[in-house]
């Protein structure tokens, strides 16, 4: 669900290609497609143990593709960079997913570096439904997404602001203000 009526059925969500290795694309959502939480509870969390990763992998992953289309997304190792701004943080172990959140590292040189992407692919843009879910607006129009990088203690993940900044020390954990932007690799031809 996308433009927050669920009378009309959901809506086919649009991805934007980051990259392209042999017969794989790397895709993320043109919009922020919800709002939750990085993990939950009291415990801090790394991308191994977070909510997120499993809300992505299991719920997200099961009820926004058909059987078809998760014949082509592709389960790869997803590795934990190490964030350049607090390298004592442990980022947790390398994590085997078909959906994830991108790091630090590869917002930065697939996004916001890359000559391929316009500027304003960066920007945190939600849905309709994201924003009726509480995502936090920015002078009416934008909001922040998450990353799957923890930040300056595993109590904190990085983010993207509004407008496409990567933000090194970011958003609690337990934020539900903070939009979800999905990532995966997917087989062509």
């Amino acid at each position: 669900e996308q433009d927050n009526n669920k009378a009309n059925g959901a809506e086919e969500i649009q991805w934007l290609v980051l990259r392209q290795e042999g017969d794989e694309l790397l895709l993320i959502s043109v919009l922020g497609l919800d709002t939750l939480p990085y993990a939950r509870g009291k415990e801090t969390s790394d991308w191994e143990h977070s909510a997120i990763r499993e809300w992505l992998n299991t719920t997200f992953y099961q009820t926004a593709f058909s059987a078809e289309e998760r014949a082509v997304i592709v389960e790869k190792t997803v590795f934990q960079d190490e964030n350049e701004d607090y390298p004592h943080t442990r980022q947790g172990n390398d994590t085997l997913d078909h959906v994830f959140l991108l790091s630090s590292r590869e917002y930065e040189e697939y996004m916001k570096t890359s000559n391929n992407i316009a500027p304003e692919s960066c920007y945190g843009t939600p849905s309709r439904y994201a924003v009726k879910q509480g995502a936090s607006l920015y002078n009416d129009l934008y909001c922040w997404w998450w990353l799957r990088t923890s930040s300056r203690s595993n109590d904190i993940a990085c983010t993207v602001s509004p407008y496409g900044v990567f933000d090194p020390n970011s958003s609690s954990i337990r934020s539900t203000k903070v939009m979800v932007r999905p990532a995966m690799w997917v087989k062509v031809g």
